[in-house]
């Protein structure tokens, strides 16, 4: 495979930060030896003022090798995690442009932002279908006609707004369903083993609210308790239960998709390898810092 050149220069760049840090790594380990050879021959209370004198110099001369080291490892860290996601990048990019099958998977994280958009909308239309159940139901018992079985004018303006908001919930469901329908089908097509966004069970809440006060009253109420013990255990316990496996369902395809690349990034490090020289180390670790400093 070819490797595109900007992906090139930051996959020989991070080798040459990685040489760098194996040089400094054993020279911070001798460091540390020779302190603790210092400390233990710490001169007695009875030595010398000139012998006391010369060893804490030595401790203050190996002390600020120490620091400049210390401070060097530091930007090193800041400068390998700033070209790690520089690589990561155009890692993805590269992924993108080169292997139709990640370009199709990356639908994935699409469908994921639509879903978790919908749950929002979906909260607020099961909060509204509540309070308009609420109303409807505290309606019905007022003015009802016992002898002739008929409800008030008000509980039959009420109907319309429980009745529309229970369309709007069952519509909203199947909408949610539609897009872990078409996840599921990506997931299968490009072989990526993770979990699919999770589907909600179809619910009849427009029809038994259509149906709610064609019955007696003590009928009608025990339906709306039904209804809205659903909808409101579909509320609270339902939407947390939904958003928490979207979310673990996300995070196995991000794992995978991200597996995906790191494959890839690591065949293309070992393409780019036999080019990293390095006596060009020093210069590059240098540039690298410039480069990311500006980033």
């Amino acid at each position: 495979m070819t490797v595109p050149p900007a992906l090139k220069d930051l996959l020989i760049r991070e080798a040459h930060l990685k040489l760098s840090r194996a040089a400094i790594q054993p020279a911070a380990t001798r460091l540390e030896s020779e302190q603790q050879a210092l400390e233990a021959g710490k001169p007695g209370m009875l030595a010398s003022k000139g012998r006391q004198e010369a060893h804490a110099e030595s401790l203050a001369r190996l002390a600020g090798k120490q620091e400049r080291l210390r401070s060097g490892l530091e930007q090193l860290d800041r400068v390998e995690a700033q070209m790690g996601k520089l690589v990561l990048k155009e890692a993805e990019d590269y992924c993108r442009a080169a292997f139709p099958e990640y370009l199709q998977a990356m639908a994935i994280r699409k469908h994921r932002a639509d879903w978790m958009q919908w749950l929002e909308r979906f909260t607020e239309k099961a909060a509204g279908l509540t309070r308009a159940l609420g109303t409807l139901r505290n309606m019905v018992c007022t003015g009802y006609s016992r002898e002739q079985h008929t409800y008030s004018p008000f509980a039959i303006q009420a109907l319309p707004p429980a009745s529309e908001g229970a369309r709007e919930v069952e519509a909203e469901i199947k909408f949610a369903n539609e897009i872990s329908r078409l996840q599921e089908q990506v997931l299968q097509a490009t072989g990526v083993t993770a979990a699919a966004l999770p589907r909600l069970p179809e619910v009849d809440f427009s029809q038994r609210v259509d149906r709610i006060m064609q019955v007696p009253l003590v009928e009608a109420q025990i339906q709306f308790e039904r209804i809205i013990a659903e909808v409101k255990q579909l509320h609270e316990r339902g939407i947390p239960q939904l958003r928490a496996q979207a979310e673990q369902a996300g995070h196995t395809q991000e794992e995978v998709l991200l597996g995906y690349v790191a494959l890839k990034l690591e065949e293309l490090r070992q393409q780019v390898a036999p080019e990293v020289n390095p006596a060009e180390t020093e210069r590059s670790v240098a540039e690298s810092e410039r480069l990311c400093a500006g980033a």
